[in-house]
């Protein structure tokens, strides 16, 4: 989770108090790509960014955190909770942060416009901040209405695990790889089925659990010719 820094005491005080793990600070650089950084305090008193696979020496940092605070851009990175213990907000970040690193295994013709609604430290902190989410329902519907992803909870499966016959597989990959479209069904355990429509106006593909002789079950976003990512249940 991420707290917004106000000013360089701040930073300081969260640095001695956080018992646990790395002290880590983060912010997005001039190419808008998040950049994270372990920090600490010199033997001398100043702020530090730690070398990479050093525990003791660094570089010091000071004007550029000034900066970056001055900017309103930089954010500590607190300990992760476990998640009994954990608001409302902290959860929903906790599963979208999985469910966009799922996302990036992705088909490249399919599905590219969830890539453009990624979390930001701004965004993550709108969430954090806002006294009015109580619920998984409450972060949802902010998400959305910050141009967020609205997830119902990250969860994710495999074709292979629902045993997919393989000339299947192959003609989905093929639709995949060719922006075309196909679709196909089987039966294990539930009525299994997979829409594919990878072309330029739709770039979508799905699928689909329903219980046998049944219009209702879990249904999946398809991400690439086998993993799949949790859409809804009905």
């Amino acid at each position: 989770m991420l707290l917004k820094i106000e000013n360089k005491e701040q930073l300081r005080e969260l640095i001695k108090n956080t018992s646990s793990g790395t002290k880590k600070i983060q912010w997005i650089n001039e190419k808008n790509e998040i950049v994270q950084k372990r920090i600490a305090i010199s033997t001398f008193g100043s702020l530090m960014i730690m070398w990479e696979k050093s525990r003791r020496r660094g570089m010091q940092y000071e004007s550029e955190i000034t900066e970056l605070i001055q900017k309103g851009i930089l954010y500590f990175v607190l300990p992760n909770k476990k998640e009994k213990n954990m608001t409302a907000a902290e959860k929903y970040i906790s599963e979208l942060k999985k469910w966009e690193k799922a996302v990036e295994k992705k088909h490249p013709n399919v599905w590219n416009d969830l890539l453009t609604k990624k979390l930001t430290p701004e965004k993550e902190a709108i969430l954090l901040n806002d006294a009015n989410i109580k619920s998984h329902f409450d972060a949802w519907k902010k998400a959305g209405d910050i141009g967020l992803n609205r997830i119902s909870k990250y969860k994710t499966t495999t074709l292979d695990a629902w045993r997919i016959p393989e000339y299947h597989k192959a003609e989905i990959k093929k639709a995949l790889d060719n922006k075309g479209k196909y679709s196909c069904s089987w039966r294990y355990k539930y009525d299994c089925s997979v829409e594919v429509n990878a072309t330029e106006e739709v770039q979508r593909a799905w699928f689909s659990l329903e219980y046998k002789d049944c219009g209702n079950g879990h249904y999946y976003l398809l991400l690439n010719e086998n993993l799949a990512i949790f859409s809804e249940d009905d």
